[in-house]
């Protein structure tokens, strides 16, 4: 958990150096049963975080949890989840919102996994975080000029 919290504050001060803003973050503690299978080995796990949740990817239970945290409910949002894993654009397609991968080397395979999702049209590949953002601001305004042509 450490090493995660400490991923986790890399990115929002690398957001913050691009003159982003991120509210903060949620974390699963927990591993799978398959993920334990897959890792045991290299990691020790505790048992006590052993299990089945919502909240591991592509579950939806931290993307509930961060719609409670700014009281917001899913009808009034655009959702948008930015990872290295397949996991995590599928989370953003098991809510509706748009997934953004960024490649990492040390996540190899994770775009050809991508690639191979149903649904190819809430999916995006970008080389980096700052690219990831441009995506983000480039769909939210067609999404507004879409609106605005439908109420003209």
């Amino acid at each position: 958990m450490e090493r995660a919290h400490e991923v986790c504050q890399y990115v929002i001060d690398k957001i913050r150096s691009m003159d982003g803003h991120m509210n903060g973050y949620f974390l699963c503690p927990h591993a799978n049963h398959n993920y334990v299978k897959r890792y045991g080995k290299r990691y020790h796990f505790n048992e006590d975080l052993v299990c089945e949740c919502d909240c591991i990817k592509p579950g939806l239970g931290m993307v509930f949890d961060a719609l409670r945290s700014e009281r917001v409910t899913r009808e009034g949002v655009s959702i948008y989840v930015i990872g290295d894993r397949a996991t995590d654009v599928e989370t953003a397609l098991n809510i509706g919102g748009t997934g953004i991968l960024i490649p990492f080397e040390n996540q190899p395979g994770e775009d050809d996994k991508v690639r191979k999702l149903p649904d190819q049209s809430g999916i995006y590949i970008a080389q980096n975080l700052r690219e990831a953002g441009e995506l983000v601001i480039q769909h939210q305004l067609s999404l507004k000029s879409t609106s605005k042509s439908h109420r003209s």
